[in-house]
């Protein structure tokens, strides 16, 4: 005979409260318990070791992506510069003139030929040197002239035309090579760069672009990149320029002084109808006129004399020393500067040596006492007039 419902409940919590009966149940409970745990846990293991694996190989597909790509981006520059220089090449014997005045009806060749006869080599110059010559795009409206193109039957020809472009300098004409589309906007980037003051030239040469930075180097530019790196280290020269004492305009340095002297130079022999080779020194004095060099050393001095009476921004407080700052005892140079050490001829030409150089040799001379601080303005009047004098 069964039990009902209400029976079996009551034997069913009276055998759980039986330490035997529920011992039975937990060991079967708990042994089938960690047998489904260690198969949850060998296949959380393999599936950890499976997701390594597609990580580390996907890792390596990306590495191998990335190369690939850089492969890619390079040979592709490569193309374009090849392409670009084939097509240059194609383009070797053409020039373009710009400004010439545009009529209707107008002979290409004769107007061409008019500009051309007035170079140099013009004698040299016919119709048959001339394979083509056409003016470039459609009629516009404006008064501005369209560019001609000119292509020579032979590159010599096209080389001697090109060389005497700049006898044209004095009128509205151009002679300009005929540059592909990509070396024309590296040219243009590479002059405004030049009004800009970053680099000091630019040019064409045989349908290369060449620049020249502010210190007199050549380098030849193939594409964006190395122009916009030419600009950064200009630019990283100008800032660490900026930062050196050595580059300050009152160092006496022979690549700026000296030229300017010489430009001066020969100004005064200009104007005076000497020799090219006759000193010019009494000429000088004679107009009252300091050379380059004198106005520099003036300049160094002021620079000195400013720092000497806290006239200078706090930054230079500690730029010079006195020789009082090093003892106490009250000597007739206890007011002059301490010159630094320079191992080198170099050093010599910083303005740290030299200002205090200069302003003890007028402290040495008595051009100027400083026993009384005199403005800035009656020092430099002062320290001029000595200079004319010959004292200093």
């Amino acid at each position: 005979m069964g039990l009902d419902q209400k029976e079996f409940t009551k034997a069913f919590i009276k055998a759980m409260n039986d330490p035997s009966v529920s011992q039975a149940l937990t060991g079967r409970v708990s042994a089938a318990v960690m047998n489904e745990m260690n198969g949850l846990r060998q296949a959380v293991q393999q599936l950890t070791s499976t997701v390594s694996r597609l990580t580390e190989k996907l890792t390596e597909k990306e590495e191998e992506n990335t190369r690939l790509k850089e492969k890619v981006t390079t040979l592709e520059q490569t193309l374009e510069e090849k392409c670009d220089s084939l097509e240059q090449y194609t383009r070797r014997n053409t020039l373009r003139i710009s400004g010439l005045e545009e009529n209707d009806n107008e002979d290409a060749y004769e107007v061409s030929m008019d500009v051309l006869k007035k170079l140099p080599v013009g004698d040299q110059l016919s119709f048959k040197n001339i394979d083509r010559c056409h003016r470039i795009g459609p009629k516009t409206t404006t008064d501005r002239p369209r560019l001609m193109m000119v292509k020579f039957a032979t590159y010599r020809m096209r080389q001697k035309v090109y060389k005497q472009k700049r006898n044209l300098n004095d009128t509205p004409i151009f002679i300009n090579e005929d540059l592909t589309k990509r070396r024309a906007t590296l040219l243009y980037e590479a002059r405004k760069m030049k009004r800009a003051g970053g680099i000091k030239d630019c040019w064409s040469a045989d349908g290369n672009i060449f620049v020249r930075n502010s210190h007199g180097r050549v380098q030849m530019v193939r594409n964006l990149s190395q122009l916009d790196s030419v600009n950064q280290q200009l630019a990283a020269a100008a800032s660490a320029s900026k930062k050196s004492e050595m580059n300050i305009w009152a160092a006496d340095s022979a690549t700026s002084t000296t030229v300017l002297h010489q430009l001066q130079k020969r100004v005064v022999r200009v104007i005076h109808k000497l020799h090219p080779r006759e000193s010019t020194g009494a000429y000088f004095r004679l107009a009252g006129i300091m050379t380059i060099s004198e106005i520099n050393r003036i300049e160094t001095a002021i620079f000195a004399y400013k720092w000497k009476f806290s006239l200078l921004p706090t930054l230079f407080d500690r730029f010079f020393s006195l020789r009082s700052d090093t003892h106490s005892r009250q000597t007739r140079s206890a007011q002059t500067f301490n010159l630094i050490k320079c191992r080198t001829e170099t050093r010599k030409r910083s303005l740290a040596f030299r200002a205090a150089a200069l302003l003890n040799r007028i402290y040495e001379l008595n051009v100027i006492t400083f026993s009384t601080i005199m403005s800035v303005k009656l020092f430099k009047r002062t320290l001029r007039n000595a200079v004319i004098d010959g004292m200093f």
